[in-house]
């Protein structure tokens, strides 16, 4: 059996959360920049001007098309590079003040995709501004009818970015779709800046097309999760998940990995198909399925059993089941921790909003 190698320390803030505010300060920084030494726009200097560079926004660019080779720590460095102090700020571009001279264009999720989405857009209007009061941000959200049909939403996306004013688009999660968007948004609006996260599509294609691409690393966890149960004193790893997140890219090489890694680790892995939420599942469905299968999984591979989802609105289900009859819950698929633990144990944390390190030791 293989040496249990310690993963790195994973970040205390939530994924949804600082992936969003990572790629929006990271817009706000390099508007146009990139492509306005390439081929100025009309408000290229004006751009410029606003955000308090000299031409500065080439700097850690690279070569041509360098910014979109690296997906995972060139965001990273760029968000929490010592220009965050040149981005612009909600007080320049307020109600009270003047216009922006750009706008981004920000695609998130709504409340159907966790609230911790919800809560960094709320954070980056009141940060930058929405636009209809002169500031940076035009907001768009997208429900779980865009998960089913991809057309759709890059009609949606299309449709909302392709505006004179608008030179940057975020999409926080690059649902179905998105590709196509990005592909037909680079026909029409070439020197747009494009960043998108968590590809449910093929990764090295949409990368090809946008310019960042930001992603949890799923491969990472693959391995985490294995090593926490096994530090745990586990046995089992009972992985649930459904057909519709299988086809996620991202996803399966997640799942390849956990198999690997708990063949190494010495445990077993059980793949389990359950409910899934976009097909019509509801709480209740969801609740119910855990409540049946629980004691029937403990029953079979013993109370050393760590139950994992692939999907956050298992999460709260799986820990009120653990608490009832046994087993292991390492943590959510995104390890956050307003996933699962406000549900499963009645916790109002809205007085904590934005306080991690108090929100993480209730």
């Amino acid at each position: 059996m293989s040496e249990v190698k310690t993963p790195p320390k994973p970040p205390s803030r939530s994924r949804g959360s600082l992936v969003l505010a990572a790629m929006v300060v990271l817009a706000a920084l390099v508007a146009l920049t990139w492509k306005a030494s390439e081929a100025p726009s009309p408000d290229g200097a004006a751009v410029k001007e606003a955000i308090g560079q000299d031409g500065a926004g080439q700097e850690g660019s690279g070569q041509e098309g360098a910014s979109r080779e690296g997906v995972g720590n060139d965001g990273q460095e760029a968000a929490s590079s010592d220009k965050a102090s040149q981005a612009p700020s909600a007080a320049r571009y307020g109600p009270q003040t003047e216009n922006a001279p750009f706008h981004i264009a920000l695609v998130s999720g709504d409340a159907f995709y966790g609230s911790d989405v919800l809560a960094g857009v709320a954070e980056i209007i009141e940060r930058y501004g929405a636009a209809e009061n002169g500031g940076l941000i035009r907001h768009m959200s997208i429900g779980r009818e865009f998960l089913e049909d991809p057309e759709a939403m890059t009609e949606a996306v299309v449709g909302f970015a392709d505006q004179a004013k608008t030179k940057v688009l975020v999409i926080s999660e690059g649902v179905g779709g998105t590709t196509a968007a990005v592909a037909l948004l680079r026909q029409r609006r070439p020197h747009m800046v494009i960043l998108v996260g968590e590809s449910h599509e093929s990764i090295s294609e949409l990368a090809s097309k946008a310019d960042l691409v930001v992603m949890a690393d799923f491969v990472a966890r693959g391995y985490l999760i294995p090593w926490s149960a096994r530090k745990l004193g586990a046995k089992t790893i009972v992985q649930v998940s459904f057909p519709r997140h299988m086809a996620v890219e991202a996803l399966e090489r997640q799942l390849s990995v956990m198999r690997a890694a708990s063949a190494d680790l010495g445990l077993a892995l059980v793949e389990v198909e359950g409910p899934d939420p976009v097909r019509g599942a509801t709480r209740a469905d969801i609740h119910d399925f855990y409540d049946r299968n629980v004691p029937t999984w403990l029953d079979l591979y013993g109370p050393g059993t760590v139950f994992f989802s692939t999907n956050n609105a298992h999460a709260a289900a799986i820990i009120e089941s653990v608490v009832k009859y046994g087993g292991y819950f390492v943590e959510a698929q995104d390890s956050s921790p307003l996933v699962g633990y406000p549900e499963a144990f009645g916790l109002n944390l809205a007085a904590l909003a934005g306080d991690w390190p108090r929100l993480i030791g209730e």
